[in-house]
């Protein structure tokens, strides 16, 4: 993903809120139909634990649970770069767990 595609190096890039929230959105799904977030937090493309809901509401001043679902009071620079950070915390290679 670190490729600069073309749009990205003729210009300087600014995303509204908006933007960053649907990109927020895709690297969600990219990384949890590869199971990255299956280890340490029990996230799968078909299961999203409670205890991780839980976890959330309680280190988060909000529920970031559904990610692509989020209210308009929700989506907040704030609320996007702390469900970054609460989610890089618990990412992990994927893989089969043993």
């Amino acid at each position: 993903m670190n490729r600069r595609y073309y749009s990205s190096r003729k210009n300087k890039v600014r995303l509204s809120l908006r933007e960053l929230y649907v990109k927020l959105q895709n690297l969600y799904l990219f990384f949890r139909d590869k199971d990255y977030f299956k280890e340490q937090a029990g996230i799968t493309k078909h299961d999203l634990p409670s205890a991780i809901q839980h976890e959330a509401g309680i280190e988060l001043d909000f529920q970031p649970f559904r990610i692509t679902k989020w209210s308009v009071a929700d989506l907040t620079e704030d609320h996007v770069f702390d469900t970054l950070e609460f989610l890089y915390d618990r990412a992990s290679r994927p893989g089969e767990l043993v």
